[in-house]
């Protein structure tokens, strides 16, 4: 999955450019944080964390009301989640921990437009990561895309991914 992912970030260019060819609005991406960060997902980013609490290196943004109740975080991975506007970057946040919201309209989510780059690709190559993302992927909504995308392919290996799903015995 993850190799899968790496390729088609690769032949769509760097973060940079996926960042730039995202239309106007959020471009949200994820990645794997080191040992011990941890956050709860809002203001605080925390490193050389323990059993689930804050270590003593921590970062707050905003208000900390909890201050007194320590920190209950949660590992990675980090969140990164830009605003654009006019094609330039005018906004960034970024989160540990926690989860994303539901995306709306004018929201771009990098690992989905990593999926549409792999049902670009020649069948070959396309299709057998699509496969994988669509069985393994932690996230729903990039397996629902590359389901979607297997749809579309014609391909016997999709329709066979398919009539396995769909004959599944629970």
């Amino acid at each position: 999955m993850i190799a899968a992912l790496v390729v088609a970030l690769a032949l769509q260019g760097g973060l940079a450019d996926r960042v730039a060819a995202a239309p106007d609005g959020e471009v949200r991406f994820s990645y794997a944080t080191r040992a011990g960060v941890c956050g709860n997902g809002r203001n605080n980013i925390s490193f050389d964390c323990e059993d689930g609490w804050c270590g003593r290196h921590r970062m707050s943004f905003g208000r900390n009301d909890d201050d007194d109740a320590g920190c209950p975080c949660e590992p990675g991975p980090a969140r990164v989640a830009l605003q654009k506007r006019g094609g330039q970057v005018t906004r960034l946040r970024v989160y540990v921990g926690g989860a994303w919201r539901a995306a709306g309209a004018g929201v771009t989510d990098v690992k989905e437009s990593a999926v549409f780059a792999l049902s670009q690709q020649p069948r070959d190559a396309g299709v057998p990561a699509l496969i994988r993302i669509a069985r393994t992927h932690p996230s729903p909504g990039v397996r629902k895309k590359a389901l979607f995308w297997l749809g579309q392919s014609e391909d016997p290996r999709a329709l066979a991914l398919f009539e396995e799903i769909l004959t599944e015995r629970r």
